[in-house]
């Protein structure tokens, strides 16, 4: 925050208010006695006498020193009211540019200080009330930041005492004060993050050896799989089953996992997923959120959703950084619904929603036991066109809200499986547009100042490998290289449907993290689908995002920096938009 304004005079008023509570009175004795002496005649008889010469001129000359200084007092006493005014207006126009001023509407900020005006400037002596003086205060964007400028014009003016005998009744005062103040726009952030079963790729490239190393063969006999596959019930693989060999349990020793799915090979060596790096990096990023929103004077909102077979909402809400009275001084692990900040909810949902964690399906090719699907489990393009569709609902701003992964339209969430539980925080009917935040259809960006009528910018972070993996019921045009099995349709993402440029020729900035689908060269699955198609994948994950807005994360690298370097910049470039 930078404050610019006219300094501020300083006066010693003490010392000045006894000078003029004894020059006053003295000044309209003064006045007085020159008019009597004019009425008695005295002046014309001295006029017309011949005695006394020199003592005639110098009393003649003395009238103009007289008025001389008189009127040299009605000035001080001028300078007195015009600095009393020049302070006032300074404070007024500071006034709508404090911290806690600039969170507030230029409207508000303005009808403030012209309140504080209209009641200081009535007390300032010897100047004749109402004193006129009008505020203006305008929010303005400039690159990335929003600057806002008061301006207050006054004038006045003062009454005479001495110079009211040379027909001067009054004395004019005028001035005018500055101050403008700099804060960060508005942004609502929507995070779209991948769950798909890619995402059970080790983190290290020492987890992807280990993983191979410990798990049973892939279709082709060759060598063991790669990713931690999270299956309910591994034995239904009739065609292509799971052989696991027996481990033992890195935390306690005990004898795995014969018969169960790769993900539990993973638990058990203590291994970690790529998805388990993305959600501490989301939950990352919702604290940077915060943090950035408070120190940079601003509101950021925050909409969490993920992708897989579908679109899952998970938790919005119009201000990261609200927080609750919290008295008890509790951390975000010992709250409750009562008293829980924002940010700790949405840290919450990110932990504990089932959504937010690996997809699990039945087994491989079933989603659900009667639900076979072909593995078309990671609906990208489904995700961007959820998310690109124009929300034209009114903009709120308030408290989170959860969603449950039942029914997202009414309910809240109560984690099932967890011994902790998200506190139940109701959501309006309709996942797109929630009554407490900016929901998960997003809203044409505005400049993101204070402004009556304006609304926040808009910034769409993508989470991913970047694979699109969907059933599609008509592949009429579709390469035969993106085919697998009739319908399934296997592209890098934005390939089949351009949803990124929709989004933002929208002025919705997209922010993309790629983290790289690994080649895997001794797989069947991969050297018979993918390979032929993986090196476009980091291309249209690059293409999608808008200028200086990409980022890509490889096995062994920081997930979590990434991902805020990509917020850091999206906050520092933030734009006017069109």
């Amino acid at each position: 925050m930078s404050y610019r304004a006219n300094p501020l005079r300083f006066r010693a008023p003490a010392v000045r208010a006894m000078t003029f509570n004894a020059i006053t009175p003295m000044l309209g004795r003064l006045t007085a006695g020159w008019r009597r002496l004019a009425a008695s005649g005295l002046l014309r008889r001295l006029a017309f006498s011949r005695n006394g010469n020199v003592a005639i001129i110098a009393a003649f000359g003395m009238i103009p020193v007289a008025l001389a200084a008189g009127m040299g007092v009605d000035y001080a006493i001028q300078k007195r009211g015009q600095d009393q005014l020049d302070g006032i207006a300074d404070a007024t126009a500071l006034i709508a540019t404090t911290p806690a001023m600039m969170t507030q509407t230029s409207t508000y900020a303005q009808s403030a200080a012209q309140t504080y005006w209209n009641n200081q400037s009535g007390g300032v002596f010897n100047v004749n009330h109402p004193v006129t003086g009008t505020v203006n205060v305008t929010d303005t964007v400039n690159g990335n930041v929003v600057t806002r400028k008061a301006v207050v014009t006054w004038s006045a003016t003062s009454n005479t005492y001495l110079s009211s005998l040379v027909g001067l009744q009054t004395l004019p005062l005028q001035g005018t004060s500055q101050a403008t103040a700099s804060a960060a726009p508005k942004i609502n952030f929507y995070l779209l993050v991948d769950t798909s079963p890619s995402m059970a790729i080790p983190a290290t490239s020492a987890g992807i050896a280990t993983m191979v190393a410990n798990t049973g063969q892939t279709q082709d006999g060759s060598v063991g799989c790669a990713f931690a596959c999270h299956e309910a019930n591994p034995s239904m693989e009739y065609t292509d089953p799971l052989n696991n060999p027996s481990i033992a349990h890195t935390v306690d020793g005990t004898t795995c996992c014969v018969g169960k799915d790769n993900y539990a090979v993973a638990r058990a060596l203590g291994i970690t997923l790529r998805i388990d790096l993305v959600n501490q990096a989301v939950s990352n990023l919702l604290s940077t959120a915060a943090s950035s929103a408070t120190t940079n004077l601003t509101t950021y909102g925050v909409s969490i959703a993920t992708i897989n077979y579908q679109f899952n909402p998970i938790f919005s809400t119009g201000n990261i950084a609200y927080t609750l009275p919290n008295p008890n001084g509790y951390t975000c692990d010992q709250q409750n619904s009562s008293n829980m900040s924002n940010l700790c909810a949405a840290q919450y949902a990110v932990s504990l929603h089932p959504n937010m964690q690996l997809l699990e399906v039945a087994s491989n090719n079933y989603l659900l036991s009667s639900d076979y699907n072909n593995d078309e489990d990671s609906f990208l393009d489904l995700g961007l066109s959820t998310l690109g569709a124009i929300n034209s609902g009114s903009y709120v701003s308030s408290n989170g809200c959860f969603f449950s992964t039942a029914n997202p339209t009414g309910n809240y969430y109560v984690a099932q499986s967890q011994s902790t539980s998200i506190p139940s925080n109701p959501c309006s009917s309709g996942s797109s547009n929630p009554s407490s935040g900016p929901g998960f259809k997003m809203y044409t960006p505005g400049q993101g100042t204070n402004n009556s009528g304006d609304t926040p910018q808009e910034v769409l972070f993508i989470v991913t490998d970047g694979v699109d993996d969907e059933y599609m019921s008509s592949t009429s045009g579709i390469p035969s290289e993106y085919l697998y099995e009739g319908t399934r349709v296997m592209a890098p993402i934005n390939t089949l449907i351009d949803n990124c440029t929709s989004i933002k020729s929208r002025g919705i900035r997209i922010a993309f993290l790629y983290l790289t689908y690994i080649p895997m060269t001794a797989d069947y699955f991969y050297n018979q689908q993918v390979s032929a198609w993986q090196s476009q994948i980091q291309t249209k994950a690059q293409n999608c995002a808008s200028p200086g807005l990409y980022q890509q994360v490889s096995s062994d690298q920081d997930i979590s920096a990434a991902l805020n370097s990509l917020f850091q910049t999206a906050v520092a470039t933030a734009h006017l938009t069109q």
